[in-house]
Parts: C-alpha cells; structure tokens; sequence
C-alpha cells in the first residue's frame, strides 16, 4: 500500500493507473472516503467486494466525473434525471437509473445502476485520468463505520488495498442521498443523505413525478 498527499505530484498518476488495472484505490470524496476501481472491470470488482466483505447483490454506486458519461450507463435518461443533474451534481445526491448492458452485474442491482457526480476535485480528476467510471462505495468494511479521514480508512482496510490519497477530513461526514428514478413517474428515496428530501420534491414535482 502506497500512501500519498494529494499534493504530492505523483499522486493522481500512481492512483489512476492503479484504477486503470484494476487494483483498489482510497480516495476523499465531498461526503466520506471511497474505495474505488474501474467500475467496468468485473475482476476488480468481485476484488473490491472482497476486501469491503460486500455481497454483489446491493449492486454498488458508480462515480463519474461529466454528466455526458452517465449516457453509456443507462437504458434511459428521462428529462427529470436531466434537471436533477443540473441541480445538484456535483454533489451528495446518487440517482438509480435503468442500467446499460455494459454495466457489469457485481456492479448493478437487478436492472438498475446508481450514479453520482462528486463535489470533490480529487475525485473528478482521478476519474478523468483514469479514463473510467470509478466505483465509489465508502472505505470501511460493510458492518463498520464509514471513515471520513485517510487514517480511518487505512486502519479499516490496512494493506489490502493499493494506493491511498489523503486529502484530510471528509468535508460533508455523510454519505449521498439516493434517489431511484427507474419506476416512473414515481421517485422513492432508497437512503436519505447529505440533500435534504425537501430540495428534491421540487424539482420532482416541475417533471410531474411523484415523491414517495
């Protein structure tokens, strides 16, 4: 395990190219600490769920760094996922969406993917380097609480993963609000998070959706 600054020059290199083959990253996001790899790499992510003591079926949040990327991962991208999009990505808010064929099964749950779009710089440029989506489940192993600094996730995940960046505390200390768009006109909330239900039900409601 390699530890670094995100200052450090070499930083975002080392961990892209670690995502890149498939290996496991911990990165800082704008609500918790993730562990990452490419999120269309099956290998890497039956590894992921491995050391995160994860079962595949809850299907696991994938992380991008431009809205135009969320087009090769879903069936559908109805209108209102649209002016969500518009309005809180970046930021604490993962939609679940019909999912594309090219969305590995580990990484779906049943028929649907969940994307978010990170409020944090290091996150959207490790993906962008990258040049791949990048799962984004929290750094701790399931059960556990979610590590909002690099230490925590060190201590939670030792030298089972490959690279970490350290970035200082977790600006948020919570994780995403998730919300499911893949059974419409009616949008369930699956997690309730950093955005609060009553800045979504307005946007919902302008699409003629229905907030359950």
């Amino acid at each position: 395990m390699r530890l670094y600054p995100v200052g450090d020059p070499v930083a975002l290199r080392e961990a892209a190219e670690v995502v890149r083959w498939g290996g496991l990253v911990v990165y800082p996001t704008d609500t918790l600490y993730g562990l990452g790899t490419n999120a269309l790499d099956s290998t890497a992510v039956d590894r992921l769920l491995g050391v995160k003591g994860r079962s595949a079926a809850r299907g696991l949040p994938v992380l991008l760094a431009d809205p135009a990327a969320a087009g090769a991962l879903v069936a559908e991208w109805p209108p209102v996922a649209a002016d969500l999009a518009a309005r809180f990505w970046p930021g604490a808010l993962t939609l679940v969406l019909p999912r594309a064929a090219q969305v590995p099964d580990l990484v779906a749950a049943g028929d649907t993917v969940a994307l978010r779009i990170p409020d944090h710089p290091v996150t959207r440029a490790l993906i962008r380097e990258a040049g791949c989506p990048l799962i984004g489940t929290s750094a701790n192993r399931t059960g556990e609480a979610p590590a909002t600094t690099a230490q925590a996730a060190v201590a939670a995940l030792g030298s089972e993963v490959d690279v970490v960046l350290d970035a200082g505390p977790s600006p948020v200390g919570q994780p995403s609000s998730v919300l499911d768009l893949s059974s419409p006109p009616t949008a369930r909330t699956l997690r309730a998070g950093a955005v609060a239900a009553d800045t979504l039900e307005p946007v919902l409601a302008a699409a003629g959706w229905i907030f359950a």
